[in-house]
């Protein structure tokens, strides 16, 4: 027997907000802990989940991270170690925290007497789940990868993404790569992603001012690597053995079952390679015009990315649902909203250029048109031409 639900009661809309909530926390990587990239720590989590609830509309949490100290040799035998010890500092940076709303409609003629049958409502609370997983998920690709051609906040989580600076912008070149500003438009068709840039991408990791430290699967260190699809293609075909070796590399051990290697395409060396299709096309450095035969992917380690949700209401609720009927009560409207901010952290590391500095990430660029036939877009981002 179909179970009914009076959709204007408090105890029915505070029921469907939960269960929409627990729907999306538990499929985004972001934040739910178990895929094993999100946590609380910006040392040993590649994506920091801040569940704040204390903030609500309009606030902002500012970070406060400490940076490596400062030259100290330390002293030796009876030297006096007063006076020179190495200075530890302290870098910022600020999440706004705001409201961001979705609704939806729909004309069924089985709905009378605004009551809706449990099979409808599940339906429909997937497919809020999923447009708020998707907008999110196209909000940490525009902050990621540094995608300033977009800006509308409702695809940036409230808050601006900013250019990558000269040390954290890689772009794939066919005879010398380049770590510099970002300059996509002097990407060719010879300039695509290849095996040796991985192994580039980590190196410079480790050797920055600021090195970008690995994030950890329960004992063991990796970095990550998120590729467009049309990025993996062109590194299919660029090496006709690395599928094999990096799937075979995720076999037995503790990738058995795990879903963080599970959701993963493989990996190379510490590298774990993930596929994500809303990562954004290349841009030109002058004119900001979307370069269709180039994407822009990134490679991370701890700390990469910051999303914090605040509260609804004085209960702390993360998420709240609106239901009502309309045209005599045959047509039904359903809302939901949450407070809530993206980030990749940036910092002035005190390194004497007063330029703030991409935390945990690099953004790595190459040509990757897509299939002939395809009109290369932004997914999920339908505002952008």
């Amino acid at each position: 027997m179909a179970r009914y639900y009076d959709v204007n009661a408090p105890e029915t809309q505070k029921l469907w907000a939960k269960s929409l909530w627990q729907d999306y926390y538990q499929s985004d990587p972001a934040t739910n802990p178990v895929y094993g990239l999100s946590g609380k720590s910006h040392k040993s989590n590649a994506y920091v989940y801040i569940d704040e609830a204390k903030k609500g509309i309009g606030d902002r949490i500012r970070l406060t991270w400490l940076q490596k100290m400062g030259e100290n040799a330390g002293a030796l035998g009876n030297e006096i170690i007063e006076g020179n010890e190495g200075e530890i500092y302290t870098a910022t940076d600020d999440v706004i925290l705001d409201l961001w709303r979705i609704g939806g409609r729909f004309d069924d003629t089985d709905i009378v007497d605004q009551r809706v049958s449990f099979d409808a409502l599940k339906e429909l609370r997937a497919n809020m789940s999923g447009l708020i997983k998707e907008r999110r998920c196209a909000s940490r690709a525009n902050h990621m990868t540094g995608n300033t051609r977009q800006t509308d906040l409702r695809y940036t989580d409230n808050n601006t993404p900013y250019t990558p600076d000269d040390q954290h912008a890689y772009r794939c070149d066919a005879t010398a790569s380049v770590l510099g500003t970002p300059s996509d438009e002097t990407i060719t068709s010879v300039d695509f992603l290849d095996i040796g840039h991985i192994d580039d991408l980590k190196e410079i990791a480790r050797s920055l001012p600021l090195p970008i430290a690995p994030f950890r699967v329960g004992d063991a260190e990796y970095y990550g690597l998120e590729l467009h699809p049309a990025q993996l293609r062109r590194l299919r075909q660029s090496d006709t053995d690395w599928y094999s070796t990096m799937t075979n590399a995720l076999q037995g051990g503790q990738a058995t079952g795990h879903p963080f290697f599970t959701n993963a395409l493989g990996k190379w060396g510490n590298v774990v390679l993930f596929e994500n299709n809303f990562l954004p096309r290349g841009m030109n450095s002058s004119t900001s015009v979307a370069i269709d035969t180039v994407r822009r992917g990134v490679f991370f380690g701890a700390g990469a990315c910051v999303t914090a949700v605040g509260r609804m209401n004085p209960k702390g609720d993360h998420l709240k649902w609106t239901a009502n009927a309309w045209d005599a009560g045959d047509k039904h409207r359903v809302y939901a909203k949450l407070v809530s901010g993206t980030i990749a952290p940036r910092f002035d590391w005190n390194d004497g250029t007063s330029v703030k500095r991409s935390y945990g990430k690099i953004v790595v660029s190459s040509y990757a048109p897509v299939v002939s036939g395809l009109t290369a877009l932004d997914y999920a981002q339908p505002n952008l031409s």
